[in-house]
């Protein structure tokens, strides 16, 4: 079966000399559908590497190649266009508009993505993702009137409104109860599932591993002892 996602020789550093990178994954590969749990200490690279394969970051050095693009080749602007069409990032601060109420929130990508749905599917897609998140009744509030965690269910919604091929989460259960938790890895898996997206779950919860098809140390893909 053919890779949907391939990271190459990827080099990475803060350092305008690029003489002292942080990252260096000789060989990194997922197949569409599969669900990888990674982990790693904070600082040591796993968000970057997340902003990189989303191609919010550029790389020094290497490839990475999704649905057989390569995002090393493509303008910012091209980038941008690549990443509404494919990719949904779960971010760990959220990035919710403020001036825009939840309902607004969890369907800007589709105007990124330019969806031809009608209002009518889209509303009633956003009421069954909210329903089962347990934040229905939320949809008219500002993002001001909600915790932490219902903030973080939005956020999540927004990310699988799109249907997106590969969903990027960086700590989205951090600020989860426990219940709140598994209703939002359930709804995470299901969907995954009915549209084989690819997932990669970045967590310091190791109670979770068990849950994924393979959890990985950052450490063991981030060959830095071979530089």
């Amino acid at each position: 079966m053919k890779n949907f996602l391939q990271v190459k020789n990827l080099k990475f550093s803060f350092s305008k000399s690029k003489d002292k990178p942080i990252i260096f994954i000789p060989d990194f590969s997922l197949q569409s559908g599969q669900k990888i749990f990674l982990h790693g200490p904070s600082g040591c690279g796993k968000s970057t590497f997340l902003e990189i394969i989303s191609g919010v970051v550029g790389a020094d050095e290497g490839e990475v190649i999704i649905a057989e693009q390569d995002l090393q080749t493509l303008t910012p602007t091209q980038k941008d266009r690549f990443r509404s069409e494919h990719i949904s990032y779960i971010f760990q601060s959220f990035n919710l508009i403020p001036y825009l109420n939840i309902f607004e929130n969890i369907t800007l990508p589709l105007y990124f993505k330019k969806s031809h749905k009608s209002f009518k599917d889209v509303q009633s897609e956003v009421e069954t993702l909210c329903r089962r998140l347990g934040i229905l009744n939320l949809l008219n509030q500002s993002v001001s009137q909600l915790s932490v965690g219902q903030q973080q269910r939005v956020a999540v919604a927004r990310a699988l409104i799109s249907r997106p091929q590969l969903i990027l989460a960086d700590e989205p259960t951090s600020a989860l109860d426990f219940d709140h938790r598994d209703q939002f890895l359930k709804l995470l898996f299901e969907v995954c599932s009915e549209k084989n997206m690819t997932l990669i779950f970045v967590s310091h919860d190791h109670s979770l591993k068990a849950l994924f098809d393979q959890a990985i140390a950052f450490k063991d893909i981030n060959r830095m002892d071979l530089i």
